[in-house]
């Protein structure tokens, strides 16, 4: 996940490539997958595509990013 914040774009896309998120479909996939299970170590990941150009990408990863917060909340209280 830290790699897909690296500064070398080449280390980013083979992270992605990696992850097999080289397509769109593959992002929003992966987003919806990190929502289901709502595993903070996808917290990064998510960050990272939540401002992506494609919409169904975004929607999926802030919905991700929400699951996660509430499974936070839920374990807090």
């Amino acid at each position: 996940m830290r790699a897909l914040k690296d500064d070398d774009w080449m280390v980013r896309e083979m992270a992605a490539e990696t992850l097999g998120l080289n397509v769109n479909g593959g992002l929003v996939a992966a987003a919806a997958a990190l929502g289901e299970i709502a595993h903070p170590d996808g917290e990064v990941f998510l960050a990272v595509i939540a401002d992506d150009p494609d919409p169904d990408v975004r929607k999926n990863a802030r919905w991700a990013l929400q699951q996660i917060v509430a499974k936070k909340a839920k374990a807090n209280s």
